[in-house]
């Protein structure tokens, strides 16, 4: 869970305005819940800016530059691919060491063992001492761009008093989560001298409250899509009675051929059913083709992962087959005024 200024997630511009009027989280405030939360199995802390990083002639400008604890690679399930990790005592003391992303290593410090080089954080030097594992992308952003170190080093250099994020691992959910949680909201609010019955000027989140905000902004896109995917298929089923119409008007004499020899009125309409419905059945089949084939193209391109489910396949091809014949069904039941007649 996270202690910070303002909630992880929040709508409306008026509440960001209302969360930026609060306190910031400080480095005392983490100090205090380290002493004082008993039931916490780890407590770290985190500060973020965008900085630049120089490596002989190579640098860059918008690396996301980290303040850690010694304890947030772990709060964070940062494994190290190379190298190692923070310890307590470099944390302490100041140590300018860095644990740097893959981008870092991959676009900057070129061949070669990474760890023991220098670089240059925003004039400071630091010695890299671990290499942080590939991550990938999101939504086109690289999640390798990064650079952490430690805590107390990045304050010497970008200043103490602004606000940080406090990480905490309650050790498991449900009751643990609850007595964890409750203890934060006592000491933060012993800190800060609220008054019984007068509002948190801080927020504690947990992994649920990502979860349920994911978990809505799912639904309304499910709920956009399939409504969307409705449409469509009304649209489409109209689009097939429409042509299939035409056909109807270009084909009377064919159907008038048809009928000299025999063919009754239900033989025909099964001709023109087959017909909508394997034009239909061709459109989802290429409808399903392309959009896979977007899907798979957005993954390739901005790492966001998809998947199709092997049972909404024969649905998207059936249902516009279904839909057709439904619609035509409907056209040549309806009154006889007003179809064309056939001879």
């Amino acid at each position: 869970m996270t202690i910070s200024k303002r909630p992880q997630t929040f709508i409306t511009v008026d509440e960001y305005l209302e969360f930026q009027k609060r306190k910031d989280i400080t480095f005392d405030d983490y100090k205090a819940i380290l002493d004082g939360c008993k039931s916490c199995v780890s407590v770290g802390a985190s500060r973020t800016s965008t900085g630049n990083v120089v490596y002989g002639t190579k640098s860059t400008t918008d690396t996301n530059i980290r303040g850690w604890t010694w304890t947030m690679p772990a709060l964070s399930n940062l494994n190290i691919e190379a190298g190692r990790s923070f310890t307590e005592l470099e944390d302490e003391h100041a140590t300018r060491v860095a644990i740097v992303g893959y981008d870092i290593t991959d676009n900057m410090l070129g061949a070669g063992d990474p760890l023991g080089k220098e670089i240059r954080v925003d004039g400071t030097s630091y010695t890299v001492i671990g290499v942080g594992e590939p991550q990938g992308k999101l939504l086109g952003s690289s999640l390798d761009n990064w650079i952490s170190i430690p805590l107390t080093s990045y304050q010497h250099s970008y200043g103490a008093r602004a606000a940080m994020t406090i990480y905490v691992n309650a050790g498991g959910g449900g009751e643990a989560m609850d007595d964890v949680s409750d203890q934060l909201r006592i000491l933060m609010r012993t800190r800060r001298h609220l008054a019984p019955g007068s509002p948190d000027t801080f927020s504690i989140d947990t992994s649920a409250t990502f979860q349920n905000l994911l978990g809505k902004i799912l639904n309304i896109f499910g709920a956009v899509v399939a409504s969307i995917a409705g449409i469509s298929l009304v649209v489409g089923g109209i689009v097939i009675m429409n042509i299939m119409l035409v056909s109807v008007t270009e084909r009377t004499r064919e159907i008038g051929i048809r009928k000299a020899l025999g063919a009754r009125r239900s033989d025909i309409l099964l001709q023109f059913l087959i017909e909508s419905a394997t034009m239909a059945l061709l459109g989802g089949v290429v409808g399903v083709i392309l959009g896979i084939s977007l899907a798979k193209t957005i993954t390739l391109a901005v790492a966001f992962p998809s998947a199709v489910p092997l049972w909404c396949i024969p649905v998207a091809c059936s249902s516009p087959a279904a839909l057709a014949c439904s619609s035509e069904s409907t056209r040549r039941t309806r009154p006889r005024s007003l179809t064309p007649s056939l001879p």
